[in-house]
């Protein structure tokens, strides 16, 4: 273990005690707060040939992943079979689907939108579902797909949440508290009470977030949306789909790119969206008004979703809102983009002696893999980089960097929001406390976050995101929040280089060619430390909050979602971006007027300009 990570959980150990958390999963608390002792009660669905059960962190501890399994292959689920007969029902032709009713909203959870990808299937694109579901009890969170459990750091930042009294509206930044499972594809609809084929309803598809790493629909019901357009008279359904993540659904090396298998998680978002197109209509919703919606890595998978095949979007959505995320692939496949993280995955699962060794980790049983994949550092450690499983340049799903697909025009001409947090890199710096002086700082840009930049380069971002705390994220709050003399220096550059610059770059290039919006949210500038923090929007748009906020988020999204426009009456106008740059600007309460993209202009310039030698690769 390194001694800067060592010194991180002697300081976190001492500081911080654990916090139960409950996310609408079917958990139970018990008096222990070790982490051990938080059990995910296993999940029962019924299914002619697919079984479910999802882990607990105990299981991982104690190395009994997957006790006594009967079905003779790791990462598939041992549960009893199990049919509903009641409930709003609908018919596809691959079986009908039984829901459940909550108040005003029917909702239809764990569909298969793939066929598992267990066994051999593991490491291979998604295909439809090859299997026949009869009553199929669409009435059960769905388990998540196999997660990556975020490093002791985030205990600090649970700290600092639960201090601030959100703990418990920001539970999915900290990260899982399940295992997951390879039998995972499935997604949930949510509509309006009663609504049934014909109807023609708006849909709007979420891609959850989670630095690749984690994240899980069962994080984000989307039912206080649709309750929320109800109330607008103007309703929407609501789709969400689970994807692989980490190195189940992002592995990155030769021996991927050469067998046609790069950026699976992006795969299966694109068979959930087509499955949209050939299905939302049996729930009552219209393919051709399809707004795609994401934060964070969903947003990022949005924005590769709008370049993908050299922008050919296929129809299979409208309009599209990115919430903190933009794609800016640099890597490539051909020249060993992740190849590090490949062989460290196959040497940690024992295949590095194997002369296929894409082949020895499809044959190894999960527990090996995903004991792999967790030592290989990622989102806020020492080693690791913010969204280390991201996407690389495959040649055809991703053709392209930024640059040249901006500069090709290889991008569909439709109506974009795209925006930021204020203090976007706050949250990617608390796990990097150990880094409390200059030079480990400029040490970790270096050999970590900017493995490629030359020394002039980081001299350059040093100079131009200098030490004085009060230039320093939380912005504008002087020499508060100074968590380490480095933290505000630390933060600036983070969030800047992972979300402002890509997100500039891209309304900039686009900005002449379709209707794109942006904002940029200084909401929870009270927060300590944290200030106007990456994800501070997701609990309005889910309604999680109650207020004038939420109302005003939930308002622009769904006015979107119906008629590719965010104005509202009774809000404040929200202009183009055009070429003035324009900007809405959020607050604690809701929207507060319009500003300008201007802001750290040389500093961002600079993160542009040089993109290929100061993209976040790890080494």
């Amino acid at each position: 273990m390194h001694t800067h990570l060592s010194t991180l959980i002697l300081f976190v150990t001492t500081t911080v005690n654990a916090v139960s958390i409950s996310r609408n999963l079917h958990v139970e608390s018990h008096a222990n707060t070790n982490t051990s002792a938080i059990n995910i009660t296993p999940l029962n669905r019924t299914s002619p040939t697919v079984q479910r059960r999802d882990l607990n962190l105990g299981d991982l501890l104690d190395g009994t992943l997957f006790p006594n399994s009967d079905t003779g292959t790791d990462g598939q689920a041992d549960t009893t079979q199990r049919a509903s007969t009641s409930g709003p029902d609908v018919q596809l032709d691959y079986g009908n689907f039984i829901g459940g009713t909550n108040g005003d909203v029917e909702s239809f959870t764990g569909i298969p939108y793939a066929e598992p990808p267990i066994g051999q299937r593991r490491l291979t694109n998604p295909i439809p579902p090859l299997s026949h579901y009869a009553n199929y009890d669409a009435t059960i969170l769905p388990p998540a797909c196999p997660q990556k459990f975020p490093p002791t750091g985030n205990r600090l930042l649970e700290r600092l949440l639960t201090e601030a009294e959100l703990i418990n509206q920001f539970t999915p930044l900290i990260g899982p508290i399940a295992v997951g499972q390879e039998d995972c594809l499935t997604l949930d609809v949510r509509r309006p009470k009663d609504i049934t084929a014909g109807a023609n309803l708006p849909v709007m598809v979420y891609i959850y977030g989670g630095a690749a790493e984690f994240g899980a629909t069962n994080e984000y019901d989307g039912s206080a949306l649709v309750l929320a357009s109800m109330e607008k008279q103007t309703p929407i359904i609501y789709v969400a789909m689970n994807y692989r993540v980490n190195a189940f659904g992002f592995l990155g090396g030769r021996e991927v790119g050469q067998a046609g298998i790069g950026n699976l998680g992006l795969k299966d978002q694109r068979l959930a969206l087509k499955w949209v197109q050939k299905y939302i209509g049996q729930f009552g919703g219209d393919p051709s008004q399809v707004t795609l919606f994401g934060e964070s890595a969903g947003a990022i998978s949005v924005s590769h979703q709008l370049m993908a095949f050299n922008g050919n979007h296929e129809g299979l959505f409208r309009a599209a809102i990115c919430e903190s995320g933009t794609a800016a692939p640099v890597e490539t496949f051909a020249e060993g983009g992740g190849q590090g993280d490949y062989n460290e995955l196959a040497r940690y699962a024992g295949c590095d002696g194997q002369s296929d060794t894409l082949q020895c980790l499809r044959d190894i049983d999960f527990n090996t893999f995903y004991r792999a994949m967790s030592r290989i550092n990622g989102f806020a450690e020492i080693d690791g980089i913010p969204f280390r499983w991201s996407p690389r340049i495959d040649g055809e799903f991703v053709t392209d960097t930024l640059d040249g697909s901006l500069a090709k025009g290889a991008y569909p001409r439709i109506p974009i929001i795209s925006g930021d947090q204020d203090d976007e890199g706050t949250v990617l710096s608390v796990g990097l406390i150990p880094l409390i002086t200059s030079g480990r700082l400029r040490q970790y840009l270096s050999s970590t976050f900017f493995s490629r930049a030359s020394r002039q380069d980081i001299d350059n971002i040093l100079r131009l995101y200098p030490g004085d705390p009060a230039a320093g994220s939380p912005y504008g709050t002087g020499i508060a929040n100074i968590l380490t003399p480095v933290f505000k220096q630390m933060a600036s550059i983070l969030g800047d280089a992972q979300f402002q610059a890509p997100r500039r770059k891209f309304l900039v290039g686009t900005q002449a060619n379709m209707p794109v919006w942006s904002y940029i949210d200084k909401g929870y500038k009270a927060v300590p430390y944290l200030g106007a923090f990456h994800g501070t929007d997701v609990p309005n748009v889910f309604g999680w909050l109650p207020g004038p906020r939420t109302t005003d988020y939930q308002s622009r999204w769904i006015a979107f979602a119906n008629t590719m426009n965010p104005n509202v009456p009774g809000l404040p106008e929200w202009p183009n971006y055009g070429k003035d740059r324009l900007m809405l600007q959020v607050g604690v309460f809701g929207s507060e007027g319009t500003t300008t993209d201007t802001y750290r202009q040389e500093a961002i310039q600079y993160l542009n300009d040089h993109s290929t030698s100061l993209a976040m690769i790890p080494v």
